[in-house]
């Protein structure tokens, strides 16, 4: 599994990374609905804490588990005034707690790291051991166009495109994030380095680092339906936002609600 964010570039993991529209309040109304059975929810992939360190600030008892030192040490730096919230290092293809959990979230399409669908049953197994009956497990991955990934190279990556402009969170210099793409036709996945340009009170780009290339799965519905009932969930609904829209192939987002059977 990847880790694009090891070192300094950590710190703009918060601002290049920002939150999906209405992503915090749907994760708060399932916290909500796993809160009067008073257990913890699960985060894996937290980065350095985005969405577990809103849900503790709402009130919801939070584990965060990342697979980077890095990131983690942001997250409990950002969080010390917070004593909802812990956080661990650990791999989600392994996890073993002594703890089960209301409600578990992979979100910003992170179990797309995971490449192989042995990794992917893994994770899911992982999860399900560590759910309680009837919790509910959220799936956040992107849905990637057939004729988008057609267009891309394969095994070579496309020019870098621009995607945003973001502030350095401890320099204060305008950083622009820019994509380059691939496709792994072969092992159905695509691979994107990221350029981080500073720019320069003249608008030019005076220096840039480049990170990746960060792999991720292209996932289908029929694959991700057939993950989850072999790891014993059941899908309650797939969602194209975060208001709750009915899935209709056409987004980019697909955003899976599953429960484990009572």
């Amino acid at each position: 599994m990847n880790q694009l964010y090891q070192d300094e570039l950590a710190q703009l993991y918060d601002v290049a990374v920002p939150d999906w529209p209405e992503e915090i309040a749907f994760y708060l109304r399932l916290a909500q609905r796993a809160k009067p059975d008073e257990l913890s929810v699960l985060e894996l992939a937290c980065g350095t804490g985005r969405v577990a360190i809103q849900l503790a600030e709402a009130g919801i008892h939070v584990l965060g588990i990342d697979l980077s030192n890095e990131m983690l040490d942001l997250a409990r730096a950002k969080s010390r005034h917070l004593p909802t919230v812990r956080w661990a290092q650990a791999d989600m293809r392994s996890l073993n707690l002594d703890e089960k959990f209301g409600l578990a979230l992979i979100p910003a399409y992170s179990f797309q790291l995971l490449l192989t669908k042995q990794d992917q049953a893994a994770c899911l197994d992982r999860l399900s051991r560590h759910l309680s009956p009837g919790a509910r497990l959220v799936l956040h991955l992107e849905h990637h166009d057939p004729d988008w990934l057609a267009s891309l190279p394969v095994n070579d990556f496309t020019p870098f495109q621009p995607a945003g402009e973001t502030i350095h969170p401890t320099t204060h210099e305008l950083i622009r994030v820019s994509y380059a793409w691939s496709h792994f036709l072969s092992e159905q996945s695509l691979a994107v380095m990221i350029r981080y340009e500073t720019i320069d009170a003249s608008g030019e780009s005076c220096s840039h680092t480049d990170r990746g290339p960060l792999r991720m799965y292209c996932t289908t519905l029929s694959h991700q339906e057939q993950l989850l009932t072999h790891a014993g969930f059941e899908t309650e609904m797939v969602c194209s936002d975060f208001t709750e829209s009915p899935f209709a192939g056409d987004t980019d987002e697909m955003i899976w609600i599953a429960r484990k059977p009572l």
